[in-house]
């Protein structure tokens, strides 16, 4: 992310009518979103809008749990995602509640959400995009090769660009 009006940015926010940093985390949430909206403008934008919310759940099964590290079974990921999709979990309460949309990235279960739920192939807010069938267990191999792991990446950034430029309304210098 280009970065280099993240000075005069910063330098708005601590010159409103308020103590330097007193906002504390909010205050570097705001410059990462101005920096969001001000990527490929002349200037930085000098207002951030957020017209609807979304949280984005990345659902993928972790190799080392055959060593019986994880709190839950491997199979629990599918019936989690199962329920968030079905919407009886305490997410989509949360979602529900505070009007953000909710979406399920399957980056690598065990298996796909329709092997055990059918109907789920086609959800509305499940995206798919799988690296495998989980990881392998990193206590005795590499968990994921590294051209595994640079899609990872690159689905990852391609989900959060289409979610921020489906749901932010950058706006121009007034």
């Amino acid at each position: 992310m280009d970065d280099s009006f993240a000075a005069e940015i910063q330098a708005r926010i601590d010159n409103k009518t308020k103590p330097v940093g007193s906002l504390g985390l909010l205050e570097k949430v705001a410059l990462q979103l101005a920096l969001i909206q001000s990527q490929d403008k002349p200037q930085p934008v000098d207002s951030i809008a957020i017209c609807k919310p979304s949280m984005l759940v990345f659902a993928g099964d972790h190799g080392v749990a055959e060593e019986g590290v994880s709190i839950a079974p491997s199979e629990v990921t599918q019936q989690m995602v199962a329920n968030f999709l079905a919407g009886g979990a305490a997410i989509n309460c949360f979602c529900d509640i505070n009007g953000i949309q909710l979406k399920v990235i399957d980056c690598g279960m065990l298996a796909p959400i329709d092997v055990l739920v059918p109907e789920f192939k086609s959800h509305p807010n499940l995206v798919e995009q799988r690296l495998g069938n989980g990881t392998a267990n990193f206590s005795k191999q590499s968990a994921m090769s590294p051209e595994q792991v640079a899609l990872g990446l690159e689905y990852g950034a391609k989900i959060a660009e289409q979610t921020i430029f489906a749901w932010f309304k950058p706006l121009d210098v007034r």
